[in-house]
């Protein structure tokens, strides 16, 4: 009379069509326009031109339009070009201190991370330890060396020690110092180059 037996071959491919998802879950990407920043000419260029070649080959793993451009305080060229989003891979200086946020700022560009002000604090680390400190986070005992002060070495920090610029990343000119000797030297070598070193106290972390 028109009605399938059940385990009939008709009742079966019912079943079967239950069972197949729908195309429409899968999710779709739009294509956008999106120029990756890398390079630069802070002291972690190659780790930036890693990092920027790394992240054009997975946006344009989604379908994507993408291209990379090395980008600078002096090369701005790259700015003038007609995209959706700027993805920032840059390290250090311009690319992560909140400068090329500003910029991209006033040119009314749509970027990827912190907005200006919070990447500039971030990136300067006895700024951000002070805040973490004003608002009851802890973090490391530290002091702030120079050329002028290391014969006046505090008492609250004691061996071992980290010694690391103010304004860096990717642990670049970072070091475990053991010895008094070690500590003021090394600070002594990082303040030359960088204006100033920050020593904290070291954590030792699960072995």
């Amino acid at each position: 009379m028109g009605t399938s037996r059940p385990g009939s071959r008709s009742d079966r491919t019912m079943t079967q069509e239950k069972k197949t998802p729908s195309s429409s879950t899968t999710p779709s990407v739009q294509p956008l326009d999106i120029t990756v920043f890398a390079g630069g000419d802070s002291e972690e260029r190659e780790v930036s031109l890693n990092s920027g070649k790394c992240v054009t080959q997975a946006l344009k793993n989604l379908g994507h339009r993408v291209e990379q451009h090395d980008i600078s305080a002096a090369h701005l060229d790259a700015l003038d070009r007609d995209d959706d989003f700027i993805f920032i891979a840059l390290h250090g200086q311009f690319g992560e201190d909140g400068t090329l946020q500003k910029i991209l700022n006033e040119r009314g560009k749509r970027y990827s991370g912190c907005g200006s002000a919070a990447s500039s604090l971030a990136m300067d680390k006895v700024r951000a330890k002070q805040k973490f400190l004003s608002s009851d986070l802890p973090t490391p005992v530290f002091f702030v060396a120079t050329l002028e002060n290391l014969n006046t070495w505090p008492d609250h920090i004691s061996l071992p020690a980290v010694v690391k610029p103010v304004s860096s990343g990717s642990s670049v000119d970072t070091f475990l110092v053991k010895t008094a000797e070690q500590m003021i030297k090394t600070s002594g070598e990082v303040a030359k180059k960088y204006g100033q070193a920050l020593v904290e106290q070291f954590i030792s972390g699960p072995s």
